[in-house]
């Protein structure tokens, strides 16, 4: 009995099999005639797609059919082919020549804002600084207990406070 299920499971299969056809190609550039590595094959209307690869081919398994293909990459015009047919058990090749875009993108501006007051960005000054410099964060002096400036002051290395009247560097 199981040498009968496997065989009848075997021929399932290869019927199964048989339905499906082949999408295969490359993609080049017009211009350079070199393969447009990264580019995307679809199959429009499904979730079906395959990266052109270093060679600039691809390859998309696809039940036998009729679809419409299109191929994309940023940088370049899109290209579409509609009623590509796909038959069973066959291998259908299309090439495509994409041309290069002449749509620029538009500028974009990056701003930031550094924060100061913390002990990354104290650091990091510390670190850019062409003398001997030191200095405290605003978080540095919140875990303190100072009561006042001049306590606060004490804690930089090489400052010293006389008389808690005068601030010696």
């Amino acid at each position: 009995m199981r040498p009968f299920l496997l065989a009848l499971l075997l021929i399932i299969s290869s019927l199964a099999h048989a339905q499906q056809g082949k999408l295969a190609g490359k993609v080049t550039d017009k211009k350079t005639g070199e393969a447009v590595i990264g580019a995307t094959v679809l199959v429009t209307g499904t979730t079906q797609a395959a990266p052109v690869d270093v060679d600039g081919s691809y390859t998309l398994a696809l039940n036998a059919g009729t679809y419409s293909i299109t191929i994309t990459y940023v940088g370049y015009k899109s290209l579409t082919f509609p009623g590509t047919v796909i038959k069973s058990g066959a291998t259908t090749t299309l090439n495509g020549t994409m041309e290069a875009s002449a749509t620029s993108l538009t500028e974009v501006t990056v701003t930031g804002v550094k924060q100061t007051g913390t002990e990354v960005a104290l650091i990091q000054d510390l670190r850019k600084s062409d003398v001997v410099v030191s200095g405290l964060s605003n978080d540095q002096i919140a875990k303190t207990l100072d009561r006042d400036a001049s306590e606060v002051v004490r804690r930089i290395p090489g400052v010293t406070v006389q008389n808690n009247n005068f601030i010696v560097i």
